[in-house]
């Protein structure tokens, strides 16, 4: 992609490269005219292939299906943890015939029926971040629920799942199954 360096910032046009095997495109700036640099990335994949990313990043079969992706974020700092805690933008993620492999969604939504609400953004939760997404959202009394979510296999038909990040802190602001 086009690449421009003019007083001290970094553009970079776009990006087109491969990612967890699907298409990713997108573009950068990086501003390194002030004390703190500073780094805004917007992209796109298509077609992100589930099962290679589960496969990739968990060492397992856990998902399956096709997503597309939008990042837009912006963060600064010098290191890791700097970097970490200002994190700000947004991620989205909608997707058709998404599978969660060895967890049954649908029981641990029949075990939340009598004793306590599950929303969209419970189950957004644990897609996004797996058992400690849900036990973000509903605490500790969820183990039993989740050890009956084992076994089995959840195909969501429909996925949106949009996530605004601000100061390294992730909230789920849209999701819909």
């Amino acid at each position: 992609g086009a690449f421009v360096l003019k007083d001290a910032v970094a553009t970079v046009g776009k990006m087109d490269y491969t990612l967890f095997e699907s298409r990713a495109t997108g573009s950068a700036i990086i501003d390194l005219s002030t004390k703190m640099p500073k780094i805004s990335l917007k992209e796109k994949i298509t077609a992100l292939n589930l099962a290679v990313v589960a496969k990739t990043l968990a060492q397992k079969d856990l998902l399956e299906g096709m997503v597309d992706t939008t990042i837009d974020l912006t963060f600064a700092g010098k290191d890791a943890k700097a970097i970490e805690k200002s994190v700000s933008g947004s991620v989205a993620i909608v997707g058709k015939s998404v599978g969660v492999i060895g967890y049954d969604l649908d029981k641990v939504l029949g075990q939340y029926d009598k004793s306590q609400k599950v929303d969209a953004v419970d189950i957004g939760a644990f897609l996004v971040a797996g058992p400690i997404g849900t036990l973000l959202t509903k605490g500790g009394d969820v183990s039993g629920a989740l050890d009956g979510m084992k076994g089995g296999k959840t195909l969501l038909k429909d996925l949106v799942l949009k996530t605004n990040i601000n100061a390294g802190l992730a909230t789920l602001s849209d999701v819909a199954m």
